[in-house]
């Protein structure tokens, strides 16, 4: 592109410091990129507006491109994902009262099943795992890693899904790009462990 203001998008998280960062540091402006980043509220609103043509591109979670490329969920919509912002990000975040049931030294893998498939002859509630959109890494993971048959909620607005679900049946577990992601108990859910 040559000419004119480009338009990125960004979900403000930790993998958009890149895009930040080459902004206010004017890395864009020494290989002569005009640019403006725009703020979005969500996986889709970004993947909208980059297929609707209002982005140039966008922070984006890399299966989204893949999604709008095949025509899943919509007309099909050519992305390409050209660089990766972040690696390995995902993680499994799991409620400190789940945590606390596991044996100290078992595999997270094997803790998780035995957990299941205890809370299945107790006759207790199903657990619930929520992914941050339909396309994405963490769901991906979540569905090829998965111990025994466990819902998976999608939780594209965070707060306000989260208000409802804790007025009903909270669940117990998560997965997030997250700073509590990294080991640090969260403020928000008290998770414990991740993997």
């Amino acid at each position: 592109m040559s000419g004119g203001e480009l338009t990125l998008g960004f979900v403000p998280l930790n993998d958009a410091a890149p895009l930040v960062v080459a902004k206010e540091r004017g890395y864009f402006a020494a290989e002569g990129l005009e640019v403006r980043l725009s703020r979005e509220v969500s996986w889709a609103t970004v993947r909208d507006k980059v297929a609707a043509g209002a982005l140039d591109g966008a922070h984006m979670l890399a299966p989204i491109t893949l999604a709008c490329t095949l025509g899943v969920g919509g007309d099909p919509q050519p992305m390409i994902a050209p660089m990766a912002l972040n690696r390995s990000g995902a993680a499994f975040t799991l409620s400190r009262r789940l945590t606390m049931r596991m044996t100290p030294g078992e595999s997270r893998r094997v803790a998780l099943a035995r957990l299941i498939a205890e809370r299945r002859l107790q006759g207790e509630p199903q657990l619930v795992f929520a992914v941050v959109f339909p396309y994405s890494t963490h769901n991906y993971l979540m569905r090829t890693s998965r111990s025994g048959s466990i819902p998976i909620a999608t939780c594209a607005s965070p707060s306000r899904r989260l208000r409802a679900w804790r007025a009903s049946s909270p669940p117990e577990n998560w997965t997030a790009s997250a700073p509590e992601s990294l080991g640090a108990p969260s403020p928000r859910t008290g998770a414990s462990a991740t993997w």
